[in-house]
This record gives structure tokens, C-alpha cells and sequence, in this order.
């Protein structure tokens, strides 16, 4: 009996002292934006007359090459509050309360998405003579659900279409890294979080 209980306190001491290797915070969010309504292209110019009008998408990487296309939410969306840790190893941890429609028919409702997704873009400073900013990604979270009242928790790891997780990270100046919080249903993004300063 002495001898399983020693051997019992010798495993438990081993157990402890193994090393643990824990993943860094790289990234924090605090708040967020939510999108605007898309800009609208005067076809003929003629302000009064809106009908051959059109709306343009909105792109967020309008103008710079190669940078993939993710329109805002087509009407204006506002977000009460947004929390996220992205850590060295990829995994986020992110919390939204009140993401909802600011206009139209639908406001104050969710309207129609009923799931969102983050989505981290790495800006890279400009190679002389370029004089825009590149991106890597989008590294994607998977999909979670957007209640009634606009709320969603995302747990998980963000990966790019090679199920690769970032290396690089940007800064907290104006080389600022993107993170979006976008629709399952059609990948347009909703809100965009607020890096948080050191």
C-alpha cells in the first residue's frame, strides 16, 4: 500500500513538472466597425434621377492587385460590442453582441444571415516602387451562429484555403492586420474589429 502510494505522488510530481508549452496572444481586438451601405455610381449624370443608377459593391480591397473581393453587407450594419484574441498558433477566441441591420426594412434585426465567420487579412508594407500595401490570406474561422439578438461566439483556428495558419502578423501602426467578421451565406463582411493598442 506504501509502495502504490509513493508510486502515485512520483507520477503526479512528473505530471507537473512536464513541460507546457502555451500559445502567445499575437493580436487583440477591442470594439468594432460595423460596414456601410455601398457606394452609388451616378450612370448618367443626373442626381435627381436615381432608376439607371446602380450600387457599387463596395469592394474592400478596391485597387490593389491580386487582393481578393469582399463587398460590404449591402445596407449599413453596427456592432455593440467585439472581443478577440488571436494567439501564435492560428486559434482565435471572439465575441459579438448586437450585430444588426442600421437600415432598411429590417432594422434592428438580424435580417437574414443566420451564421458569420472571421476572416484575419495580413497586410505586408509596400516593396518600392509599389506603393500599396499586399495581403496574405484570408485565414478563415469555421462558421458559427448568429442569434436573434446579433450575438455569436467563435471558438477555433483560422486557416487559409491551404489549411495554413498565418506566420506574420503585421504591426499596431498603420501596417494594421484585418480582421472581418463576414456572411456565411454570400462572404460579404458585416463588421470589422478594432486592433487594440499596447
Amino acid at each position: 500500500m506504501i509502495n502504490a502510494t509513493k508510486t502515485a505522488l512520483l507520477v503526479t510530481a512528473l505530471v507537473s513538472a512536464s513541460p507546457c508549452i502555451a500559445a502567445d496572444t499575437v493580436l487583440q481586438f477591442d470594439r468594432g466597425i460595423g460596414s456601410a451601405l455601398p457606394f452609388r455610381v451616378n450612370n448618367n449624370s443626373t442626381p435627381a434621377d436615381l432608376k439607371d443608377d446602380y450600387p457599387e459593391p463596395n469592394n474592400f480591397f478596391a485597387g490593389i492587385a491580386d487582393a481578393p473581393i469582399v463587398n460590404a453587407g449591402g445596407q449599413v450594419w453596427i456592432i455593440d460590442d467585439f472581443k478577440a484574441k488571436i494567439q501564435d498558433d492560428g486559434s482565435i477566441s471572439a465575441q459579438g453582441k448586437g450585430l444588426l441591420l442600421g437600415g432598411g426594412s429590417n432594422i434592428g434585426s438580424r435580417g437574414g444571415p443566420r451564421q458569420v465567420y472571421a476572416s484575419l487579412f495580413v497586410r505586408h508594407l509596400p516593396v518600392p516602387p509599389a506603393t500599396v500595401p499586399t495581403f496574405s490570406g484570408p485565414y478563415n474561422s469555421d462558421p458559427v451562429d448568429l442569434d436573434a439578438n446579433g450575438d455569436f461566439n467563435i471558438q477555433g483556428v483560422l486557416r487559409d484555403g491551404n489549411g495554413l495558419t498565418p506566420s506574420e502578423w503585421g504591426d499596431t501602426e498603420d501596417n494594421r492586420p484585418i480582421l472581418l467578421i463576414r456572411n456565411v451565406a454570400n462572404n460579404n463582411w458585416f463588421a470589422a474589429g478594432i486592433l487594440k493598442g499596447n
